[in-house]
């Protein structure tokens, strides 16, 4: 299940009013350097497959589809384990959950398709959005 993080520390600071463009702002300032970690299992322990660093000029908000949108590149690191979980790591906000490279598997809330092959030294990249409307969503729950 998809979990937002750091939203209460990275809004904490905002007086305003929490405007779309002002969430957008704060976020894609916060996001500009993330990074995506693919881990998997291995022997009972989580280990990461693969980090994948933000392409340049990629993270952009949409706003017709109040979303932001950005790619994500790197290596493959390991290959002893199969990409269950995820983090994508802002300087404050991230989001984590379950991943796959499976298609339509329950209860995954990112789908990693044929993007990532799974061998030791594959290049991957990877389209990533964020849906404001989430954002929004954990915000009022905070902010009552």
């Amino acid at each position: 299940m998809k979990k937002l993080h750091g939203i209460d520390v990275l809004f904490k600071p905002c007086q305003q009013a929490l405007t779309d463009r002002c969430i957008t702002d704060a976020l894609l300032k916060d996001l500009a350097h993330c990074r995506l970690y693919i881990y998997g299992d291995c022997n009972g322990e989580d280990i990461i497959l693969a980090e994948l660093v933000l392409q340049e000029e990629s993270l952009q908000y949409e706003p017709f589809d109040k979303r932001i949108d950005l790619t994500v590149a790197g290596v493959i690191k390991r290959a002893d384990g199969v990409p269950l979980t995820y983090r994508l790591q802002g300087d404050v906000f991230s989001i984590s959950g379950r991943c796959s490279v499976i298609p339509k598997v329950c209860g995954v809330d990112f789908y990693i398709g044929q993007s990532y092959p799974g061998d030791v030294g594959e290049r991957v990249q990877i389209k990533f959005k964020i849906k404001l409307a989430d954002v929004k969503k954990q915000l009022k729950t905070l902010r009552g």
